[in-house]
């Protein structure tokens, strides 16, 4: 026999040593035999041997210490350590394996023992050896190395306590039958407590019949690669796992599975935060769109609007109050002005369109909107309603306000589209203090609030409706019939007033929303439209341009009523040339913003820089180029929205051309 492997002997003993190394000797092996425990460490160290016998009781350093040293170091701690000692107590050998020795041989040794031994231990280091270097060039594919494994768990042992990942095998009865030191720790289970645990144990309820299925196919012989799961630890904390399953045979029978889990909890947060970031981005998009449409459809309804609402204010005014045809035209004015409004709440989407908040006493508005409701529900919807007035104010913009009662009573009405049933609107004062817990819940500070409930008596909703009820784009409604928007936008406008909304909900019940509004205890004035207003008038001279022809002679007709000199145009170009020519030709210039050839913004410019003193108001239906404050930090006078009504352009000029003469 011509065995290559180096065997260190270390014994203090002479006798000892002389017999071991005669014994190996004779067996082809290579023999480093000493008797000084410090000189052994040296040379091992120097040196490293294949395998070492050591000797337990040692002057100076002892079997146990040696082993312990040698193992700190790199060069040294892979190489099987064997004991030889005549200790036979238990703790002895316990000691020596703790120590990192991997066989414990009594005193008086037997040849044949010591041989079988060496040559199994030595093959055992060749096969570690050799199972690193694979592990090495495969780290990407671990299974397959364990998959070579196919002999005792002595074999593969150190391989399989510390290796990164989860592993562990499931006898034929669903058992666990070992596990890895990793997964011991990752669970937080001691060793004898968790051998012989039913794997589906350590499963959540939800996820086991799908694991009992992946093994059942592994049983069958099947391997199941990559499939995720969740490991409840001891502690109850949950462990996001990927798992791959291998049978394990034994004379072509499948005896046991053999599964390898790597958590992959921070990848499934990292996953989850990017689909949430992705998310986001795609509705930050979509909104761009939609601001993006909106912005042109404001601009054009807007303009459509204005002749609309302005020639049947003018007509209106051929009539008496109380006459039929007025109370008709009334009804085309307060048409249009809904209309108007739309535009403004499809702006708001987009953040689009400047809100002035002012004093409200909302209760005007509720049953304002009420009332347009009323028209547009069929009989199969009851509407009762319990408004209490209240002396106090909330500050708000009337259209917002409007849009969340308009926005909750829709809702409450699809929900009750098929059978019909009630709709309940009620507002009332309500005070939030320390001692109530259900408001404070809501963060809302201390102080009274005047609270709206709307309810209907429809389906109601479950627990995964009500947690996406705000998200916007969320919508149960049939595709094309919600955009998923509208609760969104009442949440962000509650918000910005800092208010509150909550819902409750029941199936086959109905819901409530409840929407709480700061109020202020206030004497401002609460505007009315009931009266006929007298308009100021006058005599100046103005221009008027606007590349609507429509436009212009309806605003003309308008002004000149009121007394006014007109010159109205539509071009822009030759509204510059008339300005250039005679600059003091007009006490007044109003000017359309988005115009062909040159905007009015453009041209107000020109004719400031000409004539600094001059007097200009910009109209547009929409632009998101200039805002109403930009346009007076230019020189500007007024800024007006379109559709621009005959009491506001009435104001508005006489207010500029007083402000003139100041």
């Amino acid at each position: 026999m011509n065995n290559k492997e180096e065997i260190m002997v270390v014994d203090d003993t002479l006798e000892n040593l002389r017999l071991l190394t005669e014994m190996l000797s004779s067996e082809g092996y290579k023999v480093r035999p000493t008797q000084e425990p410090r000189l052994a460490l040296d040379s091992a160290l120097a040196a490293p041997p294949d395998l070492l016998l050591l000797d337990v009781k040692m002057p100076d350093i002892d079997g146990y210490e040696l082993c312990r040293r040698l193992k700190q170091d790199a060069r040294t701690a892979e190489v099987p350590v064997i004991f030889i000692s005549a200790l036979q107590e238990l703790r002895d050998k316990v000691r020596g394996f703790e120590a990192g020795g991997v066989d414990f041989i009594s005193k008086p040794i037997q040849r044949e023992e010591v041989l079988a031994r060496v040559k199994t231990h030595l093959q055992l280091w060749r096969m570690q050896k050799f199972l690193e270097e694979r592990v090495a060039e495969r780290t990407a594919e671990l299974q397959q190395s364990y998959e070579a494994i196919q002999i005792s768990e002595q074999k593969y042992r150190s391989l399989f306590d510390y290796t990164l990942d989860m592993i562990h095998l499931v006898g034929l009865d669903g058992n666990i039958s070992d596990a890895n030191l990793t997964e011991l720790q990752a669970l937080g289970y001691a060793k004898e407590e968790y051998i012989g645990k039913p794997l589906l144990d350590i499963i959540p309820p939800d996820k086991r019949e799908k694991t009992a299925a992946v093994l059942k196919k592994v049983f069958s012989g099947e391997t199941v690669r990559s499939y995720e799961t969740v490991f409840i630890t001891k502690s109850g904390r949950i462990i996001n796992v990927e798992i791959s399953a291998f049978p394990q045979f034994e004379d072509e029978r499948v005896t046991f599975a053999q599964e390898i889990a790597r958590d992959i909890t921070e990848r499934k947060k990292e996953e989850k935060e990017k689909k949430k970031l992705e998310h986001q981005l795609r509705q930050t998009q979509r909104l761009e769109a939609v601001g993006t449409l909106a912005g042109g459809i404001a601009h054009d309804f807007n303009n459509i609007l204005t002749p609309i609402l302005g020639y049947a204010e003018l007509v209106q005014q051929e009539f008496s109050r109380s006459s039929t045809p007025w109370q008709d035209l009334q009804v085309i004015i307060d048409a249009g002005n809904r209309a108007k409004e739309l535009v403004q709440q499809i702006l708001s989407i987009s953040r689009q369109h400047e809100h002035q908040r002012q004093p409200l006493q909302i209760h005007l508005i509720v049953k304002e909107a009420l009332k347009l409701l009323r028209a547009s529900l069929p009989t199969t919807i009851e509407i009762q309603q319990n408004i209490q007035a209240t002396p106090g104010v909330v500050h708000a913009d009337p259209t917002k306000i409007h849009q969340i009662i308009m926005n909750l009573c829709t809702n409450a009405y699809h929900a009750m589209q098929e059978k019909g049933g009630v709709l309940g609107v009620s507002l009332n004062l309500v005070e939030v203090n320390e001692n109530d817990e259900k408001l404070l819940s809501m963060i809302l500070p201390t102080g009274q609030y005047l609270r709206l409930e709307i309810s209907d008596t429809g389906h109601g909703m479950d627990k995964e409706t009500l947690d996406r009820l705000f998200d916007p784009y969320f919508t149960t409604k049939e595709k094309g019939k919600g955009t998923g928007l509208g609760l969104a936008i009442v949440h962000s406008i509650v918000h910005s007033y800092g208010g509150h909304i909550s819902v409750d909900s029941r199936l086959a019940k109905g819901s409530v929303f409840h929407v709480y509004l700061p109020y202020f205890q206030s004497s401002s004035e609460v505007f009315s439209s009931a009266g006929e207003e007298i308009l100021p008038m006058g005599t100046e001279n103005i221009l008027l341009l606007d590349d609507e022809e429509v436009i212009v002679t309806m605003e003309q007709q308008i002004l000149r009523e009121l007394g006014y000199r007109v010159t109205g145009l539509t071009s822009s170009k030759d509204a510059w040339e008339l300005l250039r020519d005679q600059p003091d030709l007009f006490d007044l210039v109003i000017t359309d913003m988005t115009m062909p050839h040159m905007t009015g913004l453009d041209l107000a410019n020109r004719y400031l820089t000409l004539r600094p003193d001059s007097s200009i108001i910009l109209c547009t239906g929409y632009s998101s180029l200039i805002t109403g404050n930009e346009a007076k930090s230019s020189g500007i006078r007024a800024f007006l929205m379109k559709p621009i009504s005959r009491k506001e352009l009435a104001k508005t000029v006489r207010k500029v051309l007083d402000e003139q003469r100041v």
